[in-house]
């Protein structure tokens, strides 16, 4: 079994002069003189620690060369490096780099790191405006992927995201039913209120179990149009 460490100051040393002169072609050959064992400790320390620290410009610099270098290799350590910083309000996922790369996903059809992205992003993602970006982005707008992806998050924005896209089907009950039924399959308290709002939206009687949620008729219009709306229900019990 391998240990990987989280620090070592040795590496730290031979990677901080690139850094430090923002050289990122200079770090990638660094990275690739290290034997296995330092490879996956310097990921660490890249992820965990040196990335976080760079401004949001240098980042998406060092992200551009990163992942056009080995997509696979270092999409996931940058991600969470991203995600950290997002979370301190320090990064948007926009901007040339990050569009450039949601574009090369697209037009090479790679789904794995399709999966990746959203699969790290969508969790943390503050708006539902940010989510409708991410998914327009990944050309997801409007399709039943983008609706696949949605039914597996918990967080409010997704939520909300969901119930428009879903709202898209209102002349197919069975596929609405049968998204009713995936969302009750994680049985979370979020997803039971979401089926509620869908049930009675869509007026699906097939949609079978107990709900606590009540939703008044006139309160199921706004909702179409107005987040703060949907949160108040959502948030209601």
């Amino acid at each position: 079994m391998h240990t990987t460490h989280q620090y070592n100051s040795s590496l730290a040393r031979r990677m901080q002069p690139f850094i430090e002169k923002n050289d990122w072609q200079g770090l990638v050959q660094c990275l690739d003189r290290m034997t296995h064992s330092e490879f996956r400790t310097a990921g660490l320390m890249l992820s965990q620690n040196i990335l976080p620290a760079l401004d949001e410009e240098r980042f998406w610099a060092c992200f551009q060369v990163l992942y056009g270098t080995s997509p696979k290799a270092w999409l996931v350590t940058l991600l969470k490096s991203a995600v950290d910083m997002y979370a301190d309000g320090r990064l948007q996922f926009g901007g040339a780099v990050f569009d450039g790369m949601c574009a090369l996903i697209v037009d090479e059809e790679r789904k794995i790191d399709e999966h990746k992205l959203l699969q790290m992003l969508l969790p943390v993602l503050k708006t539902p405006q940010e989510v409708v970006q991410l998914l327009a982005q990944l050309h997801l707008d409007d399709s039943q992927r983008a609706i696949l992806y949605l039914l597996e998050q918990d967080t409010l924005p997704c939520s909300y995201v969901l119930f428009q896209q879903l709202r898209r089907l209102d002349h197919e009950p069975e596929r609405l039913s049968l998204y009713c039924a995936k969302l009750l399959q994680k049985g979370s308290g979020r997803a039971f209120n979401l089926v509620s709002i869908v049930k009675n939206y869509f007026d699906l009687p097939q949609v079978r179990g107990t709900f606590s949620l009540k939703i008044p008729p006139y309160e199921l219009s706004r909702l179409e149009t107005s987040y703060d709306e949907f949160l108040r229900i959502m948030n209601r019990i």
